[in-house]
């Protein structure tokens, strides 16, 4: 991990309490040792754990609960979105997924994922 930020979109919390969701961008070497590259990525609460949030999925910094989620063993967090590389001058699926997220937001349209994770998270990231 070299650097990191999140990208989040807010909206007023309705009767469920939801008030969007955020995802972590990650500049780390997730899918080749040694080969650095911006990733989007977003984590869950493990649905073991009798827990929510208003914000799902969710972004997290680096630390012991991303680290968590990633292991290979049992976590209070799962990663929720697969580890997808935003490469310069290949960033337009990027963009076009949060400028609808925006839109829907606008529209007051944005709801919690029906499902999660919502796409299929595994292989999307190397085990060390």
């Amino acid at each position: 991990m070299v650097a990191y930020a999140s990208i989040t979109l807010r909206v007023p919390p309705g009767h469920s309490g939801y008030e969007g969701r955020s995802h972590s961008l990650w500049f780390c070497d997730a899918h080749d040792a040694g080969v650095f590259r911006w990733y989007e990525t977003a984590f869950m609460i493990s649905p073991v754990i009798p827990e929510s949030r208003r914000f799902n999925p969710f972004a997290l910094k680096p630390g012991q609960d991303a680290y968590g989620a990633v292991s290979k063993t049992m976590a209070r967090y799962q990663v929720a979105w697969p580890f997808t590389p935003i490469d310069q001058g290949e960033e337009q699926d990027f963009v076009e997924r949060w400028m609808e997220r925006f839109a829907d937001a606008a529209q007051g349209k944005l709801y919690p994922p029906r499902h999660m994770p919502e796409l299929n998270v595994k292989g999307s990231w190397r085990h060390c």
